[in-house]
């Protein structure tokens, strides 16, 4: 009998050991940050990133050029294109103004106020980026507003504005040029 006890006290402490070690679990939490990257914009003529473009004279007849705004990003931990990550899954908007100004060659200002006609590259609902609805047309201001749900969004079109200055042939001889910014601020 004593045997028999000893046999099972033996059983019962190993089956113990075996049960300590199935409840002692040693766990490691990994922890990391997705950062939030604010998109950039930038304005270019005829899909060009020059800043300066001669057309034609405003004395002869209408001048129409036409824009694209584009989300540009700097390249960021080596990606092949460049990205924003903004944003929170509710959405958050980001509102672009686009304003174009008056021929002027310092002291003589052409009196023809330009007018834009502007179109969002898309209306298409994402579950990263909403375009937005078309701008507002016929005045020399637009304003475009995408919105932003906290994914990654690569570098890409947003709108495309096309401006129009309508001929003046009251202006006295000079070189004239005419301004158009882009300002853009998150609501």
């Amino acid at each position: 009998m004593k045997k028999v006890l000893t046999i099972l006290v033996v059983l019962t402490v190993i089956a113990g050991f075996a049960f300590a070690d199935a409840v002692n679990i040693n766990t490691v939490k990994l922890s990391t940050t997705v950062a939030g990257i604010e998109p950039v914009f930038a304005i270019k003529h005829d899909n060009t990133n020059e800043t300066i473009k001669t057309v034609g004279s405003i004395a002869e007849g209408n001048v129409v050029a036409a824009f694209e705004i584009n989300q540009v990003n700097p390249i960021v931990n080596n990606s092949l294109v460049g990205y924003s990550n903004y944003g929170i899954s509710a959405g958050t908007a980001v509102s672009l103004t686009v304003t174009c100004a008056e021929f002027t060659d310092g002291v003589t200002t052409s009196a023809n106020v330009p007018t834009i006609s502007a179109a969002t590259y898309g209306a298409t609902v994402t579950d990263k980026l909403t375009y937005g609805d078309a701008p507002v047309n016929g005045s020399n201001t637009a304003i475009f507003v995408p919105t932003y749900h906290g994914k990654r969004v690569d570098n890409q079109l947003i709108g495309s504005f096309t401006a129009t200055w309508a001929q003046d042939n009251t202006l006295p001889v000079g070189t004239y040029t005419a301004d158009i910014t882009l300002a853009y601020t998150a609501n």
